[in-house]
């Protein structure tokens, strides 16, 4: 029997690390899981915002054009420069002569920068986040590195150091069909974009239109402004013939944070195009919010041997999503071998698993992440002399977990 001799209760969390965080996980390859086949892109994308989960893809790790979306990393190295204090927003700068050199495409979104005009850092964020401004984009460039080619050296570094490794930028706006991403590498951009730098970008992403000499300028995300959809904080769109049209879009609701990539939307004209990125964007997001869930955080006991502490009750949470109907009928299990002290942060706990139908879902490790428990002489001696006389003793159990309510 176990020994009660001066012993407590530890309530605390842990954490549970998901194997194949980057690949295709059982869940996703379940024979009932939700079908997105309504949606028509080249390359979908679901994915949890903070832990870069995969609710649904197609083709997300195919290389694509990303057009304008390559102004994210133009942004993330703008407002890199603004933290370490080495550019402003209030930074005034008058546009080079040289700038009359620089061309681009017919029909790309310009301010019409010309020679002589005084602009601000903040007005050229504006710029190329909310109309998605090429010119605003290489006047960034110029004014942080001096030159296109410079700032392109630059941005591929940049990307070297956050592990984009399918990425090649050939220019900082997008419009080059040279450069190339996937739609998986782009949202890790998008991540790290909102975590680091979030929010910089949502002072800008989140206006609807603005005006620079004069003229009105509408943002190219048409889920914001008067058709907003509800969380919607931006990020952006993006076209090229060659690419179709692109659209990365961040929504937020009730906790729930996810990013919602489509790439490739074809059109026979450039104002279909736009109306099809909007359409199944809206049906994107409305069916993801309308099928899933949050993964119930689970709760178990497990009795510590050899320690003043008698018990971790601790709760399970992951960050995974799963069809409403599902929630009620997943199992939830925890493999653990009997836990002596004395036990560490980051000692391993257990193995968890949650299945559906009986095909596991998620399997993961789960990790001590508290403070240090001791082993206690006392305890150690009465708990061995117990566990002498038992049949189970020292043998590795499955047991299910309970859902909160």
């Amino acid at each position: 029997m176990k020994s009660k001799f001066c012993k407590i209760s530890l309530f605390f969390f842990v954490s549970v690390q998901l194997f194949a965080e980057f690949s295709i996980s059982p869940l996703l390859s379940h024979p009932e899981y939700p079908s997105f086949s309504h949606i028509y892109a080249d390359k979908v994308a679901i994915i949890h915002a903070d832990s870069l989960s995969i609710v649904y893809q197609k083709n997300i790790h195919d290389p694509h054009i990303p057009a304008s979306l390559v102004k994210l990393m133009t942004m993330y190295i703008v407002f890199d420069y603004i933290t370490s204090g080495i550019l402003k927003y209030s930074h005034v700068f008058r546009v080079p002569q040289s700038f009359a050199d620089i061309r681009f495409v017919n029909g790309a979104v310009l301010l019409g920068l010309q020679e002589g005009d005084t602009v601000s850092v903040e007005q050229l964020c504006t710029a190329a986040i909310v109309a998605s401004a090429n010119d605003a984009a290489v006047m960034l460039a110029l004014i942080i590195a001096g030159t296109v080619e410079d700032f392109t050296i630059l941005m591929n570094s940049y990307a070297t150091r956050l592990e984009l490794n399918n990425t090649i930028y050939a220019d900082p706006s997008g419009l080059s069909n040279l450069n190339r991403s996937t739609l998986y590498e782009i949202m890790q951009l998008t991540q790290h974009l909102m975590s680091d730098y979030g929010a910089h970008y949502k002072k800008f992403s989140l206006k609807p239109s603005f005006v620079w000499k004069s003229r009105m300028y509408s943002s190219t995300n048409a889920l914001l402004g008067n058709n907003h959809i509800s969380g919607v904080y931006g990020i952006k769109t993006g076209y090229l013939e060659d690419a179709g049209f692109n659209f990365i879009v961040g929504v937020e609701r009730e906790g729930i944070d996810m990013f919602f990539g489509l790439l490739g939307i074809k059109s026979t004209t450039y104002q279909e195009g736009i109306e099809k990125r909007e359409i199944e964007a809206r049906k994107l997001v409305k069916y993801f919010f309308e099928t899933f869930s949050p993964v119930p955080t689970v709760t178990h006991t497990s009795q510590v041997y050899g320690s003043s502490v008698d018990t971790l009750v601790y709760a399970i949470h992951t960050d995974i999503l799963i069809p409403n109907d599902w929630i009620t009928k997943a199992q939830f299990f925890i493999e653990e071998d009997e836990l002596w002290a004395p036990i560490r942060k980051g000692d391993l706990i257990g193995n968890y698993t949650m299945s559906y139908k009986q095909v596991p879902l998620i399997d993961g490790t789960i990790r001590y992440k508290q403070r240090n428990i001791d082993r206690s002489f006392f305890s150690t001696i009465i708990d061995r002399i117990s566990h002498t006389f038992s049949p189970h003793s020292g043998k590795p159990k499955v047991v299910p977990l309970q859902q909160y309510e």
